[in-house]
């Protein structure tokens, strides 16, 4: 179970066009992160390296270019830091946020592991394919545990940021600031 706990962290606000995101991407972004895209007509998780965004869709046997036109959310993110833009009045807005940065403000968090819906029914390419009874099918980017291990269910790091006011020391209500994608990991 998690525990709350406190932590320096910075926000910057995002309002860039559909042609800078490569570049602001990449200028926070300097090892291989995670990929959440929820597009008109479906949604793909994959890895953004080197400049290089790649996700693989539902019904695709390979991996695709994000198609740009059709994004209407985007994450990139990984333990430290997170990128998330929303598609608005032809921007793309949103925030980018990082961890333990020295210029932030310290901030209680607490981070817990959501289940990513399916199970796995393939390994293919270092992507499992999730999938449900109802129908659901994403594939996501294999995490290795070291032992080789092919995990049945899945699941994502989500980190809770929050503040305690009229409160002393993480007692009394609470109020939830802020979140983001840390990983994905296997389902406990």
């Amino acid at each position: 179970m998690s525990r709350v706990q406190k932590i320096i962290s910075k926000t910057e606000k995002i309002n860039i066009s559909k042609e800078e995101i490569a570049g602001e991407v990449k200028r926070f972004f300097h090892e291989r992160s995670y990929l959440y895209v929820v597009m008109d007509y479906g949604v793909g998780m994959g890895l953004y390296e080197n400049g290089n965004f790649q996700i693989r869709m539902e019904s695709e046997k390979k991996f695709v270019p994000i198609p740009w036109e059709y994004v209407q959310e985007l994450a990139v993110f990984n333990q430290c830091q997170e990128l998330r833009l929303r598609h608005v009045q032809n921007r793309f807005c949103g925030r980018y946020c990082v961890d333990e940065d020295d210029a932030g403000l310290e901030i209680y968090f607490m981070d817990e592991v959501q289940k990513l819906w399916g199970n796995v029914e393939l390994e293919e390419d270092g992507y499992y394919l999730l999938t449900s009874l109802r129908g659901s099918r994403l594939w996501v980017p294999v995490i290795s545990d070291g032992q080789g291990w092919i995990h049945k269910q899945m699941g994502i790091r989500v980190r809770s940021y929050m503040d305690f006011p009229q409160a002393s020391e993480r007692k009394g209500l609470f109020w939830k600031k802020d979140e983001r994608f840390l990983g994905i990991c296997p389902w406990p």
